[in-house]
């Protein structure tokens, strides 16, 4: 797990370096920095699930409406004049949508891993706070 996870923080920090050269390359940095933070985590065996969560929801939304419904139609069902499927892959909504399910995929493993590993007695407590005041004697 711990070689995966620095693996796709890797991976990830590369993802978000290549955005540089995007029109829209602050959201695209955004969403893989995030991911290259909830990689760290991972390595770090810290699981924030309300983070992730969130994340995962965020990106199966975004895959969702960023995926090219349309063009993916157009080469799947027309037997007349089929499209290539290079016109279908090499669409910036393609790729933009296949890094969010990339990102929705591995967020949702680390996800699962974090809700197994806090049902484990003693786990994250240095990171509990607790909400009670100090009593006095």
């Amino acid at each position: 797990m711990k070689i995966a996870s620095l693996l796709f923080f890797f991976i990830f920090l590369s993802f978000a370096a290549l955005q540089l050269n995007d029109e829209n390359w602050l959201l695209w940095s955004l969403v893989y920095l995030f991911s290259a933070y909830t990689s760290g985590c991972s390595f770090k065996d810290y699981f924030n699930p309300m983070l992730l969560m969130l994340l995962v929801s965020a990106y199966l939304l975004g895959f969702l409406f960023n995926f090219p419904a349309e063009k993916f139609l157009l080469w799947t069902n027309n037997q007349e004049n089929p499209v290539s499927i290079q016109d279908f892959i090499f669409e910036e909504g393609t790729r933009d949508s296949l890094g969010l399910l990339i990102c929705t995929f591995v967020n949702a493993w680390y996800m699962f891993t974090g809700f197994r590993k806090a049902k484990k007695p003693g786990y994250n407590q240095a990171f509990s706070v607790s909400l009670r005041s100090k009593q006095t004697p």
